[in-house]
């Protein structure tokens, strides 16, 4: 006898006891089918979601729009401001001119310091290393505003993000403060330290005072490193090292 052919219930057994294979094969049939389509759908999810991540960026970009501006309006004006402090600070033989003062502070905004002018007084110095500070929170300020906001959008898939005020970023610079205060305490003590130790280590040829000593330190913290000071022994190489990666340490935890 051959098996029965599929063309429906069969009559008078009970539909939840009866085994026969046509009452299996339906549900063969519709698994086998559907393993491609599950197969497919995990494949298009990764494609979808890539897809997705860059107009959810663009949308946080959008957002903080209104704080980086204002940032880097702050930076600029930092910029013209202490180039006029380090103009009237340094002799004209190695600032010439306004120019080379701007072209000076905003290389040093920037972190780059070619070392082709530095400062040479005191009183320059002290201008410089403020600028430091100041140039290294507004950067950790904008890192924080991009990364926050970016990392938000592509969580809520851009649904969650609105606009980010001005008042809204003032108050989560002023929630800020204390951690800075805190961290940039504890850089400032590890700084003067590190250039006690570098001005034991170095030799007086290379580092003539306690004051170049600060002021070495200080640009290493700041990751400018004009190269007017570099350290000449094994010692000198290591406390630079630990310092560099302090500071940049420092300023990633700022924010």
């Amino acid at each position: 006898l051959s098996a029965p052919r599929c063309f429906g219930p069969r009559v008078g057994a009970p539909p939840l006891l009866d085994s026969s294979p046509c009452r299996r094969r339906p549900a063969c049939r519709t698994s086998a089918s559907a393993a491609p389509l599950a197969m497919a759908d995990s494949r298009e999810v990764p494609a979808k979601g890539v897809r997705r991540v860059g107009p959810r960026v663009c949308h946080a970009l959008a957002a903080c729009a209104a704080p980086l501006a204002l940032t880097l309006a702050a930076l600029a004006l930092i910029a013209l401001l202490f180039a006029a402090l380090a103009f009237a600070a340094e002799p004209r033989e190695n600032m010439r001119s306004y120019g080379d003062a701007l072209y000076f502070t905003v290389i040093t905004v920037a972190g780059v310091g070619y070392g082709d002018i530095t400062p040479n007084t005191c009183a320059g110095q002290i201008v410089v290393v403020a600028l430091m500070l100041l140039s290294s929170v507004a950067w950790a300020a904008i890192g924080g505003v991009l990364s926050f906001n970016c990392a938000t959008a592509v969580a809520s898939g851009g649904q969650a993000l609105g606009g980010l005020s001005l008042r809204a970023f003032g108050r989560g610079l002023r929630a800020s403060l204390p951690g800075m205060a805190m961290v940039l305490s504890v850089v400032g003590v590890a700084g003067a330290l590190f250039a006690l130790m570098f001005f034991f280590v170095e030799p007086r040829a290379n580092v003539s005072s306690v004051g170049q000593a600060a002021w070495w330190a200080a640009a290493t913290l700041s990751a400018v490193g004009y190269g007017d000071i570099c350290p000449g022994t094994t010692g000198g190489h290591a406390i630079a090292c630990i310092l560099a990666v302090m500071g940049r340490l420092a300023s990633a935890g700022v924010f």
